[in-house]
Formats: structure tokens, sequence, C-alpha cells
């Protein structure tokens, strides 16, 4: 009975797949899960490389690489509210357009939740293989700014939808702010030598120990960073050559201090 029942969970989870959401592209969460997983140690590696295989039987066999972008394509039809785990719409206006307040179930909560059900004993192996993958690519996704940040202004009266209302002028990287980021400014169009990547952001930005785990403290930076530097278009939103090598290089740092958190915090629940 126990075998059956676990069958039929596993057929309502994999009914539920189709792609709607995204943050940073499929290059820049296999950047981040590459740098977390050369900082893994050995017992953390062997440990979450058994989980992520456990998942397999209830959501399907990934790579370590590619587990780090699957929640993008997953969709759980029995919790429609899972979309909303991708982000959390921290408000702000510079026109003083009235606020609306975050979305309750957030990035944030579901980090913290898949932490204690990674950590519990009584979670299954399948289980903890989920809960690691959300782990591997919600770090990646509270890392890019546009995934925290909503701006209300009087031509968005109902919030910017995180950079997606916002339409640029034409350009090769993305169509709305919000794409331009997950493209890291044209830095994640391209998946080619991509461990030659990870091992270049490892040398520019080593990776030091660290006892706080706090996703509420790595949104409020990426927050800051949506004021300082995704929000500061041209007022025709023309994505300027200084605009764009202000996104590269934004980038570059959230991608390596994703993956160095995402390490130190794996170590430390192994």
């Amino acid at each position: 009975m126990i075998e059956k029942a676990l069958i039929y969970i596993c057929m309502i989870f994999l009914s539920g797949n189709l792609s709607v959401v995204y943050a940073w592209n499929l290059v820049g969460h296999k950047l981040v899960a590459q740098i977390a997983y050369d900082y893994l140690t050995p017992e953390a590696r062997k440990k979450y490389v058994l989980y992520n295989q456990a998942a397999a039987k209830c959501y399907g066999a990934r790579s370590w690489l590619n587990a780090a972008a699957w929640l993008d394509s997953y969709r759980d039809k029995a919790q429609p509210k899972r979309q909303s785990m991708h982000y959390i719409n921290l408000p702000f206006s510079w026109d003083n357009t009235p606020l609306k307040p975050p979305n309750p179930h957030n990035i944030i909560v579901a980090l913290n939740e898949a932490a204690v059900l990674l950590q519990n004993p009584q979670t299954t192996l399948s289980e903890k293989g989920f809960n690691l993958r959300v782990i591997l690519h919600l770090v990646g996704d509270i890392h890019q700014p546009l995934h925290v940040a909503t701006q209300f202004s009087h031509q968005f009266p109902e919030g910017d939808k995180g950079g997606n209302r916002v339409h640029l002028k034409p350009n090769a990287i993305g169509r709305n702010l919000h794409a331009y980021w997950d493209n890291g400014g044209g830095y994640l169009k391209s998946s080619k030598r991509l461990k030659q990547k990870a091992r270049l952001l490892e040398k520019r930005y080593p990776c030091h120990p660290i006892t706080l785990f706090e996703p509420k403290v790595w949104a409020a930076e990426s927050f800051k960073l949506a004021l300082s530097t995704a929000y500061t278009l041209d007022k025709d939103n023309k994505a300027s050559t200084i605009y764009r090598k202000k996104v590269r290089a934004a980038t570059h740092a959230q991608i390596a201090k994703a993956g160095c958190r995402l390490a130190n915090w794996l170590n430390a629940m192994a």
C-alpha cells in the first residue's frame, strides 16, 4: 500500500510540469551550482549527490547542474502557490504611488522551509532531494535583484512585476528589464566553457567561510542592488553600453556570492 501511495503521489507531482517563471537563466543557475559544488566538503558532496539521485523517483533524474535549474520547469498542481516561491515583491516607488505588501508565500519563506525539511530526519530521501533542488535553485534566484524588487509608479500602479513590464528598446539581450538581468547583461547568454567561467569567478571573488545564513538578509542586499543599479535605465528605457557593463559586473559578483553562500549553507546542514 505504501509503495502504491508513493507512485500515486509521484504521478501527481510529475503531471504538473509547465515552465513559467525564471530568474537567472539556465546558465546562471548552473554557474551558481558549479561554484557551490566546488566548495562542498567531501562529506557534504556525497550526501547531497545521494539526495539528488533519490529525487529521481518522483521528480526525474537530473545531474547536479541541471538539478539547480530544474525548479523553473516544475509545477505542482496540488500547490499552485509554489510558483510564487521564486520571488518576493519588496515594493518601492519614486513617485509616491501607494505600495502593496509583498507576497506572503515568497522566496524567503520557501528557502527557510526547505532548509528545515532537508535537515529533518523524518523527511524521506526523495523529499530531501526535492528540497535540496529547491535550495539549489532559490539561492540563485534570491541573488537576482529583480526577483526581490517591484516598482510601483503612476505607470505601474499594480507594480511592474520585477521589471517584467518594463519593456526595453530593441536589443540582443532581453525584451524587458527582468529578462535583461536574467541574461546577466549578455554574460549568461552562452553555456560554453561553463566550468572555466566558474573558476574565473571563484578566483575573482574568493569564497570565505560564513556561519550566518539569513535569506532575508540576502534579499535585502539584492533589493538595494535593484535600486542602485537595476532601476537606473535611461528615461527612454534604453540599455546603454554603460548600463550593460554595470549589469555584467553585478552579475559576476552576485553569481559568485550565491555559489559561495550556497556551499557554506549546504556544508553547515550536511
